[in-house]
């Protein structure tokens, strides 16, 4: 539906933005798993002193589950 005063295609400009913005929110949340595959490798280990086999796995889980977030929104953008 038209908003009153838009211009030919404006509709298509905003649907293509509001795509964008989902792909970037994508990149976004791999980036935020990234940093969360730190903490929990290098500082919850360090600050709990238990053993650091299980934090190492739960960080390459985040840090596998950031490449594909990142991965699956740079490949749509692009």
């Amino acid at each position: 539906m038209a908003r009153e005063g838009d211009k030919p295609g404006e509709g298509l400009r905003r649907t293509w933005l509001a795509s964008e913005r989902t792909y970037l929110a994508w990149l976004r949340t791999g980036f935020a798993a990234f940093a969360v595959s730190l903490g929990v490798g290098k500082v919850v280990p360090a600050l709990t002193g238990g053993a650091q086999w299980p934090y190492a796995v739960l960080a390459v889980a985040f840090a596998l589950l950031g490449v594909g977030l990142v991965g699956y929104g740079a490949l749509h953008l692009a």
